[in-house]
């Protein structure tokens, strides 16, 4: 009777995994990003997190082979789920959040609570507190880009923007060049971080001060 019982929880909890997974995957294969820029061919948030997770792979891969400890799987993760609380209120664009000054900060600062708020919400539908937990932890490490591991990720993010922007450019859309600039500049800071810092980056410690 109670092995039934377990069994019965057991399938409960695996519904309650795919009905999050469902709704998870439709809203952000869904959503588009770039959606205040003229594109030619559309990136879906979905599309833009699994390119993010092999970019971030690769890079990770590629340090530990140079001697820096990493944990892959925790970046690959993180990577995955970066985004997750766009499934809710979409793709913000980068100008709203960095382009005007003071409102921006503001709204920043007003995005981040709505991120926590989002995230706990969408997370609790998982249906274990564990679980929605542990991927709460890591999405914030991930936005606080503090370790080594959050940023690598970010730097995979961006490196996914530029080979986006790079193939709307041979398709003729010149209206990108102003991102392409922007996510070289950012690109090249992040290197920069990680050839001065890779070397004291021991798994989950912070090597990085916040940045905005």
């Amino acid at each position: 009777m109670m092995a039934k019982a377990n069994k019965n929880s057991m399938l409960d909890d695996i519904y309650r995994i795919i009905s999050f997974s469902d709704k998870v995957i439709y809203k952000t294969s869904s959503i588009r990003r770039y959606n205040t820029t003229q594109i030619i061919q559309q990136q879906s948030v979905l599309e833009h997190e699994g390119s993010v997770a092999l970019i971030a792979m690769l890079i990770s891969d590629y340090l530990i082979k140079k001697g820096v400890k990493l944990d892959t799987e925790k970046i690959m993760r993180m990577a995955i789920i970066h985004d997750l609380d766009e499934a809710i209120y979409g793709d913000i664009p980068y100008d709203a959040k960095y382009e005007f000054g003071k409102t921006s900060e503001e709204f920043r600062a007003a995005l981040e609570n709505m991120k926590i708020f989002t995230l706990k919400m969408i997370l609790n539908t998982i249906g274990d507190s564990t679980l929605a937990n542990k991927y709460f932890d890591l999405m914030m490490e991930e936005k606080e880009k503090g370790t080594l591991e959050a940023r690598i990720v970010k730097l995979a993010d961006y490196i996914d923007v530029l080979i986006f922007i790079n193939h709307e450019l041979s398709l003729g859309n010149k209206s990108v060049l102003d991102i392409k600039k922007k996510a070289e500049k950012n690109i090249h800071q992040l290197l920069l971080k990680l050839a001065e810092n890779a070397g004291q980056g021991a798994t989950g410690k912070p090597v990085f001060k916040r940045t905005k």
